[in-house]
């Protein structure tokens, strides 16, 4: 079982980076005999052009700077999202990659959506992505969500948590991974076993 932890930040040692590595770890500690392996995502780390229609033209250029991405993506079964509140929205750079994803990459998969802010915000963004990201994708995000709200005091060491708003977090992290990982282990199930794709529906509406 894989499960891939996308890390929505492109700022250099980011709280999003540090959020991502933290559920990384909580994972490993959390199911010790699932065969788990993690890996964290950083797309806005090398530079990916804005998405236009060349990418269904085989062998377009930009067909090869997504075609690493898609490769990392397919590997998974499951998601984690931890994206930060910039300007009250999405960054732009999370948006764009989303939309280079394809059914092949997300589809009928689960994912835990992480909000992250410095301040009292963070979860305009998850609102923002259970609207229409999954569309055409066909990525499933799972009722469970966690905002971490003064991020900068969360999380900070692996073991210890800071105070009781602290503790309180890190157990709403361990309950919804448990969640994620029943989901993992059900849609797996469905993807093998259930005609999942149509021809002439390969779009959502």
């Amino acid at each position: 079982m894989h499960i891939a932890i996308l890390c929505g930040s492109n700022r250099t040692a980011s709280n999003s980076e540090r959020v991502s590595h933290f559920i990384a770890h909580q994972l490993q500690q959390l199911f010790p005999h699932e065969s788990l392996t993690t890996e964290v995502i950083r797309p806005t780390e090398v530079s990916l052009p804005l998405w236009d229609e060349s990418i269904y033209q085989a062998g377009s250029a930009l067909q090869g700077k997504w075609a690493p991405f898609s490769a990392q993506l397919q590997r998974a079964d499951a998601f984690v999202f931890v994206i930060p509140e910039w300007n009250g929205m999405t960054p732009g750079g999370v948006k764009n990659f989303l939309q280079f994803c394809s059914p092949k990459d997300l589809a009928h998969k689960p994912a835990l959506l992480i909000g992250i802010s410095s301040g009292v915000g963070g979860l305009a963004p998850l609102i923002e992505l259970r609207t229409s990201s999954f569309k055409n994708n066909r990525i499933c995000y799972i009722p469970e969500q966690v905002v971490i709200r003064d991020v900068e005091g969360k999380l900070q060491d692996f073991n210890l948590p800071a105070d009781e708003r602290d503790t309180y977090i890190r157990s709403r992290v361990d309950f919804t991974l448990h969640v994620l990982l029943a989901y993992t282990k059900a849609l797996k199930g469905m993807r093998d076993t259930t005609v999942l794709t149509h021809p002439q529906h390969p779009f959502g509406m």
